[in-house]
Formats: structure tokens, C-alpha cells, sequence
């Protein structure tokens, strides 16, 4: 089998979080995880915020055991990051206190006057207190934004996007090294954060699939 096609984990006759995605994880208290059967949705209400700097890390997750090995771990979303700011991504950590964010969010110096126009690629490793960049951020275009890829080889990690998930549409966002992460879980988040000015941040809904290339059942 092809193993770079786009056969998302969530998409099998039964499909529950408990079974399937993992474990809900929200530090607010204020999100619903819903199951639709061949996806799930994560929905973050309006208001405080929900994520992931150096300020905060609570934005809601689903998270799985996984193998600290080379890893190629695809995401489809459902749902579009439209407003200041929403995000949606792949989440891989070590523990409590190191872990690699990889998303796609709503540009926050995008034209007011163009929205969903463009979508930030980020990648960083989040410790207490702190959250280090480890690729340029990529600017793409919305349409873009709808499969993310995240694969490490050896000390290699590398960042793909793609608008169809087929073999070859995948484009590289970045890649870097000297990241050592003893990945212990992994899984996807959603989260929300106030634009600078603004006193809540918008509502967001990920609808997204998960996939783990290297273990697809």
C-alpha cells in the first residue's frame, strides 16, 4: 500500500475518542469534544483564551501513547481558521514540560479587509515560560491549509502542508534539527487567542481526521 495516500485513521466503521483519538484533555473546562463518527470536533468557546506560548498552555487536545521512533503523522481539517486568531495542529510531546507545536492559524498581520486569506505554518517547542521557534513561518494561502504532515528521521524533523493530501501535493514548509524531543504522546489541539485590542477571542470549531503513516491501523 501507499503509504504517503491520504487514509486517515478516522475513517472506519466505528469511531469514538475514547477507542480511536485518545484521551480529551481540557484545561479550561469550557470545551465540548464531539465524535461524528469519521472525524471529531474540538469546540472552543469565546472568550478567555485557549493556547499554546509562552504565557499559557491550555489549549484542549486529544492525546495518545506514541512510539519515540522516526514518526509521519498526518492531519485533514475539516474547518478553516478564519478570525484573530484560531489555530488548529499536531501536537507531540515529551511530557508536561517539552513539547513540539506544529498548526495552522489565521495570519494575525493578514488584511483586515481580505479574511481567510492567509494561514501562518508554525512550528515551535513549547517549555514553562517559553516558546522557541524552530522554522520561518510560512505564509500560505487558505486554500492550502487543509492537510498537515509532520515526519521525523533520525534528528530530522520536517513540516508539509498540502490543499489534497495525494502524493504529490505535498509542499515543504521547513525543516530542522537539533530539536531532541523522547516523544512519549501525540495528538491534535485547537485553541483560540485575543487579538492585540480585543477583549475576547473568537469561537473556533476543528473538525479534523488524524493519521500516524507509520501505524495507519
Amino acid at each position: 500500500a501507499d503509504e504517503t495516500a491520504p487514509q486517515e485513521m478516522c475513517i472506519r466503521d466505528r469511531c469514538s475518542l475514547a477507542t480511536v483519538w485518545g484521551t480529551p484533555i481540557d484545561a479550561s473546562g469550557e470545551t465540548q469534544f464531539i465524535s461524528t463518527g469519521t472525524s471529531f470536533k474540538i469546540v472552543v468557546p469565546e472568550g478567555s483564551d485557549h493556547y499554546i506560548n509562552k504565557n499559557a498552555n491550555n489549549a484542549p487536545r486529544i492525546m495518545q501513547s506514541a512510539d519515540d521512533a522516526d514518526l509521519d503523522y498526518i492531519v485533514k481539517f475539516n474547518s478553516d481558521v478564519t478570525q484573530k486568531v484560531q489555530t488548529q495542529g499536531i501536537l507531540i510531546e515529551q511530557d508536561a514540560n517539552r513539547m513540539l507545536r506544529v498548526d495552522f492559524s489565521t495570519n494575525p498581520n493578514q488584511d483586515d479587509q481580505v479574511p481567510n486569506d492567509e494561514v501562518l505554518v508554525y512550528a515551535g517547542v513549547w517549555t514553562p515560560g517559553a516558546l522557541q521557534r524552530r522554522m520561518s513561518d510560512m505564509i500560505i494561502g487558505a486554500d492550502q491549509a487543509t492537510y498537515l504532515r509532520v515526519t521525523r528521521v533520525g534528528a530530522k524533523w520536517t513540516v508539509f502542508y498540502s490543499a489534497t493530501g495525494q502524493p504529490d501535493d505535498w509542499q515543504k514548509a521547513g525543516d530542522f534539527g537539533n530539536t531532541p524531543l523522547a516523544v512519549k504522546r501525540a495528538g491534535v489541539f485547537a485553541g483560540n487567542l485575543r487579538p492585540s485590542g480585543a477583549t475576547a477571542a473568537p469561537a473556533f470549531t476543528a473538525e479534523m481526521c488524524i493519521r500516524d503513516s507509520t501505524n495507519p491501523h
